[in-house]
């Protein structure tokens, strides 16, 4: 009853979100085996351990949501929502920075999809573990991952949200292993599939990436134009991650040609990241 009476609640006040899974997960305790309603109640709970999740992510705590979409994943018995709480877990471990666990959660997200033939949804998931595998210094196993997803989907109609992140993983891989032209035709493949999917965070993501390897290429108008870009979309869409990383880059780009500019896009860019 107590717990029927907060879930009345939680739409004025989410963070009672946390205390109605607990109540709903004692039920379940007390409740006699077999019974009926012990199903229905973990589900229950494991959507408001969700959403307590969403709602730390959302406030910039993303270690409380990998330890929120964790205690979910105790009570999920579907492959689906067990692919998609993996997922959200891996991103919020990304932000949080602990690389190891971000590839974990999405090596997982990509198997339990895998289980219920969601190609698509294990791609995406594979892409994103690709990206945190690089961030974690692991490129070789990174490219071994993502390729021979890329090439599964890379014909498939409606995979552009999965090709993105493969895309992304790809491009990112092959950069820090130094072959370069394959990293910029990934980069711009990318970009192409951000706009085709029309996610402004893609596509912000996709510039500033895009505007690093123009660099590197030896084409630093280019480059900074793309990255300024990649900060605008971020900006007007509150993307506070990819606002962070794109003014870095572009307070480092700035850096030898007005060194006072440069240091006012940085020190924005670590406000941002304290946002972030």
């Amino acid at each position: 009853a107590a717990a029927e009476y907060l879930e009345g609640l939680v739409v004025e006040n989410e963070d009672l979100s946390i205390v109605v899974a607990q109540h709903l997960l004692d039920a379940v305790d007390a409740s006699s085996p077999g019974d009926d309603d012990g199903e229905t109640l973990t589900d229950r709970a494991c959507a408001h351990l969700e959403r307590a999740a969403q709602r730390a992510a959302a406030l910039a705590a993303p270690t409380e949501a990998v330890r929120l979409y964790r205690a979910a994943l105790e009570h999920a018995d579907e492959p689906a929502t067990q692919g998609r709480l993996h997922l959200a877990a891996a991103r919020a471990a990304n932000v949080a920075g602990d690389y190891p666990a971000a590839v974990e959660h999405a090596s997982q997200s990509a198997a339990a999809f895998d289980a219920i033939d969601a190609e698509i949804d294990a791609g995406m998931a594979v892409g994103l573990q690709c990206i945190y595998m690089v961030r974690g210094s692991t490129i070789a196993g990174a490219i071994d991952v993502a390729r021979p997803r890329w090439d599964a989907l890379v014909t498939q109609t409606g995979a552009e949200r999965a090709l993105v992140q493969l895309a992304a993983g790809l491009s990112m891989a092959l950069q820090d292993r130094g072959e370069l032209e394959e990293a910029f035709d990934f980069g711009q493949r990318q970009l192409m599939l951000a706009e085709a999917t029309g996610d402004q965070e893609s596509v912000a993501y996709a510039l500033n990436a895009l505007g690093l390897l123009y660099g590197i290429r030896g084409a630093p108008i280019t480059s900074r134009g793309l990255t300024t870009l990649a900060a605008q979309i971020a900006k007007e869409n509150d993307l506070t991650v990819i606002l962070a990383l794109a003014l870095n880059n572009l307070g480092s780009m700035l850096v030898s040609r007005d060194l006072p500019a440069a240091i006012r896009v940085v020190q924005e860019g670590l406000e941002v990241a304290r946002r972030a």
